[in-house]
């Protein structure tokens, strides 16, 4: 009998490990993935234009000053790369290649995960955002 009991207190001693490990699994998992230093997107309104049959202007209308290199522009989900300035102001203006129907995505690139759509254009049509 002394036998049983203690392959229950083994068995009853694993179990309490394994449970162990599996809550400092868990809380190491929760702790990787939040956020340390998330960056809000910039405030500002992005306006479309479509300049001619093959190219869309893409206006910085009003807001705060944006890093160029944090801009990413997709025309039916691929990515182009426009020449933005390094820091793009209101006012300014770049133009990518995109037809008449097709659908263009303004995103600011925040780093790591944080990726946010600034605006978008579905068609010919015309839809700014402010963020």
């Amino acid at each position: 009998m002394a036998e049983e009991g203690d392959r229950l207190l083994n068995v009853i001693g694993i179990g309490l490990v394994v449970a162990l490990v599996g809550v400092i699994v868990v809380g190491v998992v929760i702790a990787v993935n939040v956020p340390a230093n998330r960056v809000d997107p910039p405030d500002g309104e992005w306006s479309f234009r479509q300049a001619n049959e093959t190219h869309v202007r893409i206006t910085h209308d009003a807001g705060e000053s944006v890093d160029g290199a944090a801009l990413v522009v997709t025309v039916d989900g691929y990515s182009r790369h426009p020449s933005w300035s390094e820091a793009v102001t209101p006012g300014e203006t770049v133009a990518i290649e995109a037809s008449r129907g097709q659908v263009v995505r303004l995103y600011w690139d925040g780093g790591r995960t944080d990726r946010f759509q600034l605006a978008s254009r579905y068609g010919s049509g015309t839809r700014t955002s402010t963020e």
